[in-house]
C-alpha cells in the first residue's frame, strides 16, 4: 500500500496545498522508509512550490536523503535567507543540513 501512496503524495507536493496536508504528507513519506530522495531532490530544485512546503521537503530530504542533497539544501537555505529575510523558512533546509551531516558522520565512523 505505501508503495502506491508515497508516489502520489510526492506528486501532490508539487502543487500548492494547505499546510496540514503538507505536514501529513511529509510525515507519511518519512514513516514509509521508502527512498524517494531523487524525487524529493527534483522537488526542491523547482521554485514553483509553496515556501512552507519547500522548507518541509528540505527537512525531509535532510533526514532521509543521500550526500548529494548537501548542495541543493545549501542552495535552498540561501534562497530562503535572501528571498524571505523576515520569515523562518530557512529552518527546514538548515535542520535538514544538520541531520544529513550528522547521518554522514555516523556512517563514516
Amino acid at each position: 500500500l505505501r508503495e502506491a501512496v508515497v508516489p502520489l503524495l510526492v506528486d501532490e507536493l508539487r502543487q500548492v496545498q494547505n499546510d496540514c496536508f503538507v505536514e501529513q504528507a511529509v510525515r507519511i513519506i518519512y514513516a514509509s522508509k521508502i527512498d524517494y530522495s531523487s524525487a524529493l531532490l527534483k522537488l526542491i530544485e523547482s521554485s514553483s512550490m509553496d515556501a512552507y512546503a519547500l522548507s518541509l521537503v528540505c527537512l525531509l530530504l535532510g533526514m532521509t536523503g543521500p550526500k548529494q542533497a548537501l548542495k541543493p539544501l545549501w542552495d535552498r537555505f540561501h534562497f530562503f535567507k535572501e528571498r524571505y529575510p523576515q520569515e523562518n523558512f530557512y529552518q527546514g533546509p538548515l535542520i535538514g543540513l544538520s541531520e544529513l551531516s550528522y547521518r554522514m558522520s555516523k556512517e563514516g565512523s
